[in-house]
Protein backbone atom coordinates (compact mmCIF):
# COMPACT_ATOMS: atom_id res chain seq x y z
CA UNK A 1 0.00 0.00 0.00
CA UNK A 2 2.78 2.42 0.84
CA UNK A 3 4.59 1.61 -2.41
CA UNK A 4 1.54 2.57 -4.48
CA UNK A 5 1.08 5.81 -2.55
CA UNK A 6 4.72 6.83 -2.93
CA UNK A 7 4.75 7.08 -6.76
CA UNK A 8 1.49 9.05 -6.70
CA UNK A 9 2.98 11.44 -4.15
CA UNK A 10 6.15 11.78 -6.24
CA UNK A 11 4.11 12.48 -9.37
CA UNK A 12 2.12 15.12 -7.53
CA UNK A 13 5.32 16.71 -6.20
CA UNK A 14 6.86 16.62 -9.67
CA UNK A 15 3.79 18.29 -11.16
CA UNK A 16 3.90 21.03 -8.54
CA UNK A 17 7.64 21.41 -8.97
CA UNK A 18 7.45 21.74 -12.74
CA UNK A 19 4.76 24.39 -12.38
CA UNK A 20 7.00 26.39 -10.08
CA UNK A 21 9.96 25.99 -12.40
CA UNK A 22 7.85 27.06 -15.37
CA UNK A 23 6.78 30.18 -13.51
CA UNK A 24 10.38 31.02 -12.62
CA UNK A 25 11.64 30.25 -16.14
CA UNK A 26 9.09 32.53 -17.78
CA UNK A 27 10.85 35.72 -16.73
CA UNK A 28 10.21 37.20 -20.18
CA UNK A 29 6.56 37.88 -20.93
CA UNK A 30 5.37 37.70 -24.54
CA UNK A 31 2.50 39.28 -26.39
CA UNK A 32 0.35 36.52 -27.84
CA UNK A 33 -0.73 37.36 -31.40
CA UNK A 34 -4.41 37.27 -32.32
CA UNK A 35 -5.76 34.08 -33.88
CA UNK A 36 -7.30 35.78 -36.96
CA UNK A 37 -6.53 38.97 -38.81
CA UNK A 38 -7.59 40.52 -42.12
CA UNK A 39 -5.03 40.60 -44.93
CA UNK A 40 -3.36 44.00 -45.49
CA UNK A 41 -4.38 45.31 -42.07
CA UNK A 42 -1.78 47.79 -40.85
CA UNK A 43 -0.24 46.44 -37.62
CA UNK A 44 -2.29 43.28 -38.10
CA UNK A 45 0.00 40.86 -36.22
CA UNK A 46 1.24 42.54 -33.04
CA UNK A 47 4.15 41.00 -31.14
CA UNK A 48 6.21 42.01 -28.14
CA UNK A 49 8.37 41.03 -25.18
CA UNK A 50 8.89 42.36 -21.66
CA UNK A 51 11.11 41.34 -18.75
CA UNK A 52 9.41 40.91 -15.36
CA UNK A 53 12.51 41.75 -13.31
CA UNK A 54 13.95 38.34 -12.48
CA UNK A 55 15.71 35.61 -14.40
CA UNK A 56 17.05 35.57 -17.92
CA UNK A 57 16.25 38.49 -20.25
CA UNK A 58 17.30 36.83 -23.49
CA UNK A 59 14.67 36.33 -26.20
CA UNK A 60 14.37 35.43 -29.87
CA UNK A 61 11.31 36.14 -31.99
CA UNK A 62 10.59 34.88 -35.51
CA UNK A 63 7.48 35.35 -37.62
CA UNK A 64 7.02 33.04 -40.61
CA UNK A 65 4.68 33.69 -43.54
CA UNK A 66 2.44 30.93 -45.01
CA UNK A 67 5.30 29.78 -47.28
CA UNK A 68 7.67 29.32 -44.32
CA UNK A 69 9.78 32.41 -45.06
CA UNK A 70 10.91 34.53 -42.10
CA UNK A 71 9.29 37.95 -42.47
CA UNK A 72 10.17 39.38 -39.04
CA UNK A 73 13.07 38.39 -36.77
CA UNK A 74 14.25 40.02 -33.55
CA UNK A 75 16.53 38.93 -30.72
CA UNK A 76 18.29 40.44 -27.75
CA UNK A 77 17.59 41.31 -24.13
CA UNK A 78 14.10 42.21 -23.00
CA UNK A 79 13.60 45.34 -20.90
CA UNK A 80 11.05 46.20 -18.22
CA UNK A 81 9.16 48.30 -20.78
CA UNK A 82 7.45 46.45 -23.63
CA UNK A 83 9.39 46.09 -26.88
CA UNK A 84 6.74 45.94 -29.57
CA UNK A 85 6.65 45.04 -33.24
CA UNK A 86 3.88 44.63 -35.76
CA UNK A 87 3.61 43.06 -39.19
CA UNK A 88 1.15 43.77 -41.99
CA UNK A 89 0.16 40.38 -43.47
CA UNK A 90 0.08 40.62 -47.25
CA UNK A 91 -0.87 37.00 -48.02
CA UNK A 92 -3.74 34.84 -46.96
CA UNK A 93 -2.87 31.77 -44.94
CA UNK A 94 -1.39 30.86 -41.58
CA UNK A 95 1.46 32.91 -40.13
CA UNK A 96 3.53 31.23 -37.40
CA UNK A 97 5.09 33.12 -34.50
CA UNK A 98 7.93 31.46 -32.59
CA UNK A 99 9.29 32.92 -29.34
CA UNK A 100 12.41 31.31 -27.84
CA UNK A 101 12.97 32.26 -24.21
CA UNK A 102 15.89 30.81 -22.24
CA UNK A 103 15.73 27.48 -24.05
CA UNK A 104 11.93 27.19 -24.08
CA UNK A 105 9.95 27.64 -27.28
CA UNK A 106 6.42 29.02 -27.56
CA UNK A 107 4.57 28.76 -30.88
CA UNK A 108 1.46 30.63 -31.98
CA UNK A 109 -0.38 30.76 -35.28
CA UNK A 110 -2.41 33.55 -36.85
CA UNK A 111 -4.77 33.04 -39.79
CA UNK A 112 -4.78 35.85 -42.32
CA UNK A 113 -8.13 36.06 -44.11
CA UNK A 114 -9.35 38.15 -47.05
CA UNK A 115 -12.24 39.69 -45.06
CA UNK A 116 -13.59 41.20 -48.33
CA UNK A 117 -14.61 44.78 -48.05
Amino acid sequence: MKRAALPVALLAAAALGSGGVGAAASSVQVRVPVARVCTNTIDGIKLGVRWNGSGSRRFRLRLYDPNGKIVLARHGLAARAWKRWAYRPTRGGVYRTVYTLSGRTRRYSTSSLGCGG
